[in-house]
């Protein structure tokens, strides 16, 4: 797939176009679906190929290739460029027919090892997150102890969200960095902090999270073995 880079706007749109078709035809993919995020309201859209969808991403490709094509030359990393026209494909296709390459394991197996491992029970906190009720974890994770009332930290610990490491580019907390999370998903501030916070060897800036109505102090539960509790700081809310 996509053997040949593109060198030139007519090559960037054909091959994309081309791919893209080519997936449609060939591919059925049945495990290339995540459902926690797209089937949030209990409807099951795992098998559902939405037409109107397509129609709206090949319209958008169509009009805006020129300059996806400039957005792509800018990229310096033959792997960058090959992801990008991956994730193009992706959305004209859809996820029966084009899968992303992933620096993780996205087969079921690995996934439902990594969410018995995460476990969780009903968390006894009034506050509600964005996407439903929040669950109380309390597990080991690669060496370190997780503690925390939140949506869950799959995103972060599975899926390695907010942390890169590849071809030289290190992208993740440091020593002595301060990491600003000024998001607004209620319930999703745990899975940034606690894994950004618990990443860093003592000594380490501090992890400032999300502004929100609720005082998010109180979703944020470490054991003191982790010393977590003093690497994040919590903001006022911000009207």
């Amino acid at each position: 797939m996509f053997e040949n880079p593109p060198n030139s706007e007519m090559e960037f749109k054909e091959a994309v176009l081309f791919e893209s078709i080519r997936a449609l035809k060939l591919n059925l993919f049945q495990d290339n679906f995540d459902a926690t995020r797209f089937n949030l309201d209990g409807v099951d859209r795992s098998n559902f190929f939405n037409v109107p969808e397509r129609v709206v991403w090949l319209s958008w490709f169509f009009e805006t290739y020129k300059d996806l094509f400039r957005a792509y030359r800018l990229l310096n990393s033959e792997k960058s460029k090959h992801r990008f026209l991956t994730i193009l494909a992706y959305r004209l296709a859809g996820h029966h027919s084009m899968r992303i390459a992933t620096s993780y394991d996205t087969s079921q197996e690995a996934h439902g090892s990594y969410m018995r491992l995460e476990g969780g029970t009903p968390s006894k906190l009034p506050t509600r997150g964005m996407f439903g009720n929040l669950k109380h974890l309390d597990f080991d994770f690669m060496g370190k102890h997780y503690l925390a009332d939140c949506l869950g930290l799959e995103y972060c610990l599975f899926r390695n969200q907010y942390f890169f490491n590849e071809d030289g580019v290190r992208i993740q907390p440091e020593e002595n960095d301060c990491v600003v999370d000024a998001g607004a998903c209620l319930g999703d501030a745990c899975p940034t902090a606690s894994p950004i916070a618990t990443s860093i060897a003592p000594p380490c800036g501090s992890a400032l999270t999300r502004p929100v109505s609720t005082p998010v102090v109180h979703l944020f539960r470490f054991g003191p073995w982790t010393h977590s509790s003093r690497r994040v700081k919590f903001l006022p809310s911000i009207s």
